[in-house]
Parts: structure tokens; sequence; C-alpha cells
């Protein structure tokens, strides 16, 4: 673990003190964009579920069913290029992949927009083996 990853591990957790104790939310939500902690300040995600799907949807399917979601505050993605962002991206679907989470879509394949990071996400996850669900609500491993 690349010592930036460890800062973000560390400062991902509230209870986290000592030399990194500095760091401010905005490393605490990159934190849980990658997976290192659940979704939301202090929150509970339930283990092995993951929304995806477009902004605002996702966001708020995920908030209300405590699951995990991919957030990155406003702030940073906006001074962050195209390939950081896909990277942080792939970064956070990869971990799902490994946690073997449930793959839950807030948005329905039918509205999905060519060229959108959600578009791009259904994708790389089909490279790895996910089809959707046969009522289209869930992605599922083959």
């Amino acid at each position: 673990m690349t010592p930036a990853e460890s800062a973000i591990v560390q400062a991902g957790f509230p209870e986290a003190n000592g030399p990194m104790a500095f760091l401010n939310g905005a490393a605490r939500a990159v934190g849980t964009a990658l997976g290192f902690c659940p979704a939301g300040r202090g929150a509970q995600a339930a283990k092995g579920m993951t929304v995806l799907g477009h902004y605002p949807a996702y966001k708020q399917l995920a908030d209300n069913i405590g699951a995990r979601r991919f957030n990155i505050p406003e702030s940073v993605w906006n001074t962050m290029s195209d390939a950081e962002r896909w990277a942080a991206n792939q970064k956070f679907l990869d971990r799902m992949v490994s946690r073997g989470d449930d793959i839950i879509l807030a948005t329905p394949l039918e509205n999905v927009r060519p060229g959108s990071y959600y578009a791009s996400e259904l994708e790389y996850l089909a490279s790895k083996g996910y089809a959707p669900s046969a009522d289209g609500t869930k992605l599922i491993r083959q």
C-alpha cells in the first residue's frame, strides 16, 4: 500500500488519530469511494451491497438502503482529469468485485446514457463476467 493509500485508509475512519488526524472530510470521501470505508460519515454500509446508476439516483438509493456507493466530493472531482476519474471509479469497481458484493442498479438499463460513467461501469463489469438479472435491477456474476 502506498503512503497516499495508507493516508486515505486512515482518514476514512472517524476513529483515526495520530499523524494523519489532520486530514479532512475530502480524504474520508475518497476513502469511501475507493471502498476503504462505508458510505457517509459514520454510516455502516450494508455488507456486500453496492449501488450503481446515474447521479443522483444511485446516491439516493444507496443512502436509503445503507449500501456502498461511489462518492467523491464535487470539489475533488472537479480537480481530477478524466483519466484520474476513471482510475478512481475502476478501483472502486475492482474492490466491489473482489468483495463479491450484490450489485443493485438504480437506473434502469433502458435509461443508460451512452458515453456516461454508468455506461462505462456496465461495460467494465460485463468484461469481468457480470450480466443483468432477468428483471434488470441487478448485475449477476456469470
